[in-house]
């Protein structure tokens, strides 16, 4: 692979072009009445920078160098081909690892670049991205806010301490930092931003941008484990539902106005409270309480990775719950919810089809924290289905029972820790299945 790699990089090298585009057009007289635009400075010529044209969404299209012969690089019809080579590159185990796809992409077209200035290839494409690769790896500490959550003391989940970052910390920071930088105010400042609120703190190791991707799915995996012990506050409107920042709600209120259609017309406005104004609080006796009710067992499984599909899903399914936690409006949630049970009980190249039946007959049967109540959790499943279909095939919301949703979302978490006992000996997620009587997708 190796080899055709640095092959099909190599023609890559004389499909560069010059662009045809003028940099410094003129705005128009249109352009020019425009409120709210930013205003355009013309710097004169620069060079020995790069361009890149996206798509709506960020997505790299085409990239140019200004050299000093004029702009070289790929248009669109040729960039496709280095988007190839960059997932071709992520196929190999030493690259993945320590980068991601957009390091990878960039250094792709700086090696191209490299070659048509040189004239010639001095490093192979597979080299040349090892040797940066290489350079660029560090081992870096991340911290993420975790809003809307209070803790009295620091605890681990998996690979991420849910902590605060101590004022000897801080200022051992910024002792180190007044060395290089004589005015700290500004540093200070910004110091006051991580004083107050609960951080998730991890390691990753990587090029930065692989380094922080990685970083944050850790984080995000381990608050919604821990969310997933929140079930009660969940379901309770004065609560606000904790989350990393990047992930955080914040539009608590929607506002919006109305009108009758009567003879005079009066227009009227209201707010919809959308979250809960208290945060979690997590004390020393209850920090206990959710340990001893599987929040270990979440973070000795997270801690401890497993070969196999089926622990890729357990670990897709405490994401999957987190996020139903979340979830304020309680019809979606609904339906978020039973999607959180077909992912164990439904074949992957299967339809959803029968998921109600497997649910009640094959999972509920083999779940040994519920055998005493099997009877009323079969009901709360009929129930759901039910409300869930009225509400996705004929948009009627039917009435939720804050009780009865209480125990099926609960059910959830009983689900993962038992799925989690199961990858002591299963491996696949097809044994899973078996393991509940359900034929796999190649059976």
């Amino acid at each position: 692979m190796t080899d055709e790699l640095n092959s099909k990089a190599a023609e890559l090298i004389s499909l560069l072009e010059k662009s045809k585009e003028r940099r410094n057009k003129k705005s128009s007289a249109i352009d020019e009445n425009l409120k709210g635009t930013s205003l355009i400075m013309d710097l004169g010529e620069v060079q020995d920078f790069k361009t890149f044209n996206t798509d709506g969404y960020g997505n790299k299209v085409s990239a140019f160098a200004s050299l000093k012969e004029g702009y070289i690089g790929l248009t669109p019809t040729n960039y496709v081909r280095l988007q190839e080579l960059v997932i071709q590159a992520l196929e190999n185990k030493q690259i993945n690892q320590k980068a991601d796809y957009e390091f990878i992409e960039t250094e792709i077209f700086n090696w191209l670049i490299l070659c048509y200035q040189e004239k010639r290839i001095k490093r192979d494409l597979v080299t040349y991205l090892e040797d940066r690769i290489d350079e660029n790896c560090k081992e870096y500490i991340f911290y993420f806010k975790v809003l809307a959550l209070a803790i009295e003391e620091a605890f681990d989940i998996g690979d991420v301490e849910i902590s605060h970052l101590s004022e000897d910390k801080i200022q051992n920071e910024l002792e180190s930092l007044k060395e290089i930088k004589d005015d700290t105010e500004e540093l200070d400042s910004f110091f006051n931003e991580f004083k107050e609120p609960v951080l998730a703190r991890t390691l990753s190791y990587g090029v930065e941008t692989k380094a922080k991707k990685t970083a944050m799915l850790q984080a995000e995996l381990s608050i919604n484990g821990l969310k997933c012990f929140f079930t009660n506050e969940s379901l309770t409107q004065s609560f606000q539902i904790f989350d990393v920042d990047f992930n955080f709600n914040t539009n608590d209120f929607s506002s919006f106005i109305y009108e009758t259609t009567e003879k005079k017309f009066s227009f009227q406005s209201s707010f919809n409270r959308t979250q809960g104004g208290h945060p979690i609080i997590i004390k020393k006796d209850k920090l206990v309480e959710i340990k001893k009710g599987g929040l270990s067992r979440f973070s000795n499984f997270i801690n401890k990775p497993k070969n196999g599909s089926l622990y890729e899903e357990i670990i897709h399914g405490i994401n999957h719950l987190g996020r139903v936690t979340s979830t304020r409006n309680l019809h979606h949630r609904v339906v978020e919810l039973i999607s959180f049970f077909e992912r164990f009980i439904v074949p992957k190249d299967n339809s959803k089809a029968y998921g109600q039946k497997r649910l009640k007959d094959n999972l509920l049967p083999k779940i040994p924290y519920i055998q005493d109540d099997i009877e009323d959790y079969r009901k709360y499943v009929n129930t759901f289905y039910r409300i869930r279909d009225k509400y996705l095939h004929n948009k009627i919301e039917l009435p939720i029972n804050l009780h009865d949703l209480f125990y099926f979302q609960r059910l959830g978490t009983l689900v993962l820790i038992y799925c989690m006992e199961l990858n002591k000996q299963l491996n696949e997620f097809d044994d899973l299945l078996e393991h509940f009587g359900i034929k796999g997708a190649n059976k």
